[in-house]
């Protein structure tokens, strides 16, 4: 009940504004979005982002599955009063249901046109990967490592932005850091907040551009493992999980990371690279490697087991000539927990994976694009766990649809 009375008001807030919208003569607010229509056919162990995300069906008796819906259905709304101040609401509408994604405010200092503050929530500022636009991407979603580390992208926060200004002596420096829940796109429950920065600096010539960057994050998980006051967490040691106490509250989360962008203008049409490499140590659940999603103290299973990971990718995209037609490439690794090997992993989340992805994308019009996309994902053989003794059967293939507006 209370899920439809929010779907009414959210979808009648949309109306009335786009209606304020076209009526009013201004230019303050601007709606803007996106529309991902979906297909997936996965092998029995692939990962949908469609449908019933729990479980798969063997529909054809051949140990694959089929999913179609709408992977995204996002609508913007930005109003700049003026040229210092900001406001941005976004929601994303799919058959699933209403969800917030963006909901931030963006101030400049007056007369001082590089330095900003945002606060609210928004993309976490690590790396590149989790701010490139899910419009813009050439493979149909993230890697495996920044889904995991950084699931739904966004958290609530307060960040400042430093531009170098135009023709100074660092044009191209740029940073971004702030603080954050740590708890995604819920509410702040433990008083403990989280540094994520990230400092970058990028080059433009005339055929081509480059930039690099280095970030970092570095929070705290609450521990739930607790007993009068005494906190169990466990680690690795000589290749096993062993137990210590102490009565320290929260454990580290702590990542760094490491990013490059190149593109350039050659006969074959636009050339683009892109890469990133992050490691760090993770407090995580004794099965589960994935940050929180939600607080820390709403779950019953709290964050003790603590694995050192390291994640990376690469990206290479083609445009065809001067047609719309483009092609990718991305390869990605994903250690979930870099002291044990394969003859000593006995849970699935310490199972190391590897990505490759291949997509073909034909940009029919400015709006409209077509993307086909294969998922291939590879595990490590780890003879003592059950399932993983060989490489399971979870390739995806993705069809999509997308009009932009």
């Amino acid at each position: 009940m209370k899920q439809s009375f929010f779907k009414t008001i959210a979808l009648a807030s949309i109306a009335l504004l786009a209606v304020a919208n076209a009526q009013a003569q201004t230019e303050n607010l601007s709606v803007s979005g996106y529309i991902q229509t979906q297909l997936e056919a996965g092998q029995k162990d692939a990962k949908t982002k469609l449908g019933n995300t729990t479980s798969t069906q063997d529909w054809d008796n051949k140990g694959s599955f089929t999913r179609a819906g709408i992977r995204r259905g996002r609508i913007k709304f930005s109003y700049a009063a003026d040229t210092y101040a900001k406001g941005v609401f976004q929601l994303d509408v799919t058959e699933a249901g209403v969800k917030f994604k963006d909901a931030y405010l963006n101030l400049t200092v007056p007369s001082v046109n590089w330095i900003s503050v945002k606060a609210g929530i928004f993309d976490r500022p690590f790396g590149d990967e989790i701010s490139y636009s899910s419009s813009r991407r050439e493979i149909a979603e993230r890697s495996i490592g920044t889904q995991t580390l950084f699931p739904d992208e966004r958290d609530l926060g307060a960040t400042l932005i430093l531009t170098a200004p135009k023709g100074s002596a660092i044009e191209g420096l740029g940073f971004e850091g702030g603080f954050f829940a740590g708890n995604g796109i819920t509410k702040e429950d433990d008083g403990k907040y989280d540094f994520i920065g990230h400092l970058r600096f990028q080059k433009k010539y005339d055929n081509s551009s480059f930039g690099i960057g280095t970030s970092l994050y570095s929070g705290k998980v609450y521990n739930l493992n607790n007993a009068g006051g005494i906190y169990t967490t466990y680690e690795i040691q000589n290749g096993a999980w062993v137990a210590s106490t102490g009565s320290e509250k929260f454990n580290n989360r702590t990542y760094y990371g490491f990013d490059a962008q190149y593109s350039c203008q050659t006969p074959l049409g636009l050339t683009r690279l892109r890469g990133e490499y992050v490691f760090g140590e993770q407090p995580s659940q004794s099965g589960n490697m994935s940050s929180p999603k939600a607080g820390a103290l709403s779950t019953e299973k709290g964050y003790d087991y603590i694995r050192n990971f390291a994640a990376a990718h690469i990206y290479l995209v083609q445009d065809l000539f001067s047609t719309p037609f483009a092609v990718a490439f991305r390869y990605s690794v994903f250690d979930q927990n870099t002291d044990l090997n394969k003859d000593e992993v006995k849970s699935s989340a310490d199972v190391k994976q590897n990505g490759y992805s291949v997509s073909g994308i034909w940009r029919m019009t400015p709006a409209v694009s077509l993307m086909a996309c294969y998922d291939i994902t590879t595990n490590e053989k780890c003879p003592n766990l059950a399932g993983y003794e060989s490489d399971r059967k979870d390739n995806l293939f993705t069809m999509r649809l997308q009009y932009k507006f």
